[in-house]
């Protein structure tokens, strides 16, 4: 009985926090798939809320396109869409006196492909804001806001931002901001979402 159990213990003891040598039973498997899944199921629910509250606080038309193929829109905004303070500032600029001047992209959704998006990852975007113009610049923090909002006929929201001092402090509160609204929001950690979003995919 001893030199049976003895490779269990000396294998437990070689892998990092001991349990982790030791495979699951089929019970826990079935039982940490069962939880991924319904972690997953809570997080599409939560989406499809801030989507659905998105859509009917705003009616604001898809960007379409030109005579000729081109775009109308002449900057695309980078928003995540299962973020409900996020939704607040992207249907600010849906309801703006210009809106259609923007191409809003939601890059929280299963469809959302970098390559078409000057190759931005879900990861990049999700780090900060970032918007694209249509000669393909890209800008980044206030002055994205700043160009989203000029785009939009309401660039005096942002016109603080052509101060020096001002736009630095802006910036200061941004990176905060970018840096912790997962937490401020309840989302947990930014990894977290993170590893969630790669598992329900």
């Amino acid at each position: 009985m001893r030199s049976a159990r003895a490779p269990l213990f000396e294998s437990a003891h070689r892998a990092p926090f001991g349990f982790q040598a030791i495979p699951m039973s089929v019970s826990q498997q079935a039982h940490s798939s069962s939880l991924e899944q319904k972690n997953c199921s809570t997080q599409t629910h939560f989406a499809r809320a801030v989507h659905v509250s998105a859509t009917q606080s705003s009616a604001a038309p898809a960007a379409s396109l030109q005579t000729g193929g081109q775009p109308s829109w002449t900057i695309e905004m980078l928003y995540d869409g299962d973020c409900p303070l996020c939704m607040r500032e992207v249907n600010s600029l849906r309801n703006a006196p210009r809106a259609d001047n923007i191409n809003f992209v939601d890059i929280a959704s299963d469809s959302y492909n970098p390559a078409e998006h000057a190759d931005i990852s879900y990861e990049e975007a999700m780090g900060k804001i970032h918007a694209i113009r249509r000669d393909g610049g890209i800008v980044t923090n206030v002055e994205a806001f700043k160009q989203l909002y000029e785009a939009a006929g309401r660039g005096w929201v942002y016109s603080f931002a052509r101060i020096g001092p001002l736009k630095s402090a802006a910036e200061w509160v941004y990176n905060v901001w970018a840096k912790y609204r997962m937490e401020i929001t309840g989302r947990g950690s930014m990894n977290a979402v993170m590893s969630q979003k790669k598992t329900c995919r």
